[in-house]
């Protein structure tokens, strides 16, 4: 499945945090990619979809200096329907909770979602 049918914001679950992330790049940008071999991230699109975060390794040509070799966290689906549509509002409904945030713990995902990134913002 292509990147490009996935549905930002991305959301990153570690433990008992979440981070929030406006965009794929931001993703990749972010994150550590010896955190993502380590840590036990669980990822997913703003409608459920679960993503898998892989390490890929992206040699930069320099002119006058050797490459540079630089390994980047890449999203992709893990599935093409989203099947933890459940599993992310529980998440994030928790997540409200224990930040403080006020909202029905029963609101739609898009609401819950929205309440949470206003609350803790995108990471960058």
């Amino acid at each position: 499945m292509s990147s490009s049918r996935l549905a930002p914001p991305i959301i990153v679950e570690e433990g008992v945090d979440l981070e929030f992330f406006e965009s794929l790049e931001d993703v990749g940008r972010c994150l550590e990619p010896w955190a993502t071999t380590y840590l036990d991230f669980v990822a997913f699109d703003s409608e459920g979809r679960g993503l898998e975060l892989d390490i890929e390794l992206h040699v930069e040509h320099r002119k006058w200096l050797p490459d540079l070799k630089v390994e980047l966290v890449r999203v992709r689906a893990g599935e093409s329907e989203p099947s933890h549509a459940e599993e992310l509002r529980a998440l994030v409904s928790e997540y409200c909770a224990a930040v403080g945030v006020s909202v029905d713990s029963h609101a739609p995902l898009e609401k819950l979602l929205r309440a949470a990134i206003e609350r803790a913002g995108f990471t960058s």
